[in-house]
């Protein structure tokens, strides 16, 4: 498993090289994730990159979704199948912005948590992807917070803050759905990162970034992250 760490909230639709001290971290596994069943256990033959086919439907433009059951129609029992959680828990739920199925995130700390999920395994191509989601407000103190949708992509072998790249884009939780993004985020032609770093994995995920509370909830829905220039 690789540790990465969160970002403090950035401006809105902004692309940066990573200069942050990371204040906690998120450990993803990446296309060896297992699934698990209801009873929670693993099921050895199925990975993440297993999910990748189906979860595929075309993004706005036409392109491939690059993220592993995006639209949550491939949940496992409660599981948000293929999606991990910082400081939180992630349930699957029928209250859905498309199709049946979206994601529930609550918090089990006061401050900042997340759920995602691994997009792309090193090393990622350079080119311009966009990201986009879907939130809603759903327990505690939610309708008073910002959900922020994030896109990076890690430095090989990790720098001491750990990422290359880290884009951002926020919007305020509702009673309703509503969208966050688009988020435009670029990887520079080169194959390279800042200081001249290897680029490694990249991943998405929703956040809290302050004042969140223990039984904060929101739901996530229709995450779509594409490539457009291929």
């Amino acid at each position: 498993m690789r540790g990465v760490a969160i970002a403090l909230l950035l401006t809105p639709m902004s692309v940066v090289a990573a200069s942050l001290t990371p204040a906690c971290e998120l450990f993803y596994p990446l296309d060896d994730l297992p699934i698990v069943d209801d009873s929670g256990a693993v099921e050895a033959a199925d990975t993440l990159s297993d999910l990748r086919p189906e979860a595929a439907n075309d993004g706005p433009s036409g392109s491939p979704n690059l993220v592993p059951n995006g639209d949550f129609e491939m949940n496992t029992g409660t599981a948000c199948t293929g999606w991990g959680s910082y400081q939180g828990t992630v349930t699957a739920s029928s209250t859905a912005h498309g199709g049946n199925s979206a994601c529930l995130i609550c918090s089990k700390v006061s401050g900042v948590f997340s759920g995602g999920v691994p997009v792309l395994s090193k090393p990622v191509p350079a080119g311009t992807y966009v990201g986009t989601a879907w939130v809603k407000a759903a327990g505690g103190r939610a309708n008073s917070l910002q959900a922020t949708l994030n896109m990076r992509v890690f430095c090989d072998p990790p720098t001491p803050t750990l990422e290359c790249y880290h884009g951002v884009t926020s919007v305020p939780f509702g009673d309703a759905y509503r969208k966050v993004g688009p988020l435009t985020f670029v990887v520079p032609d080169g194959g390279r990162g800042p200081q001249d770093a290897a680029l490694g994995d990249m991943d998405t995920y929703v956040s809290v970034d302050n004042g969140a509370s223990p039984g904060d909830c929101f739901l996530v829905d229709d995450v779509v992250v594409e490539r457009l220039d291929k």
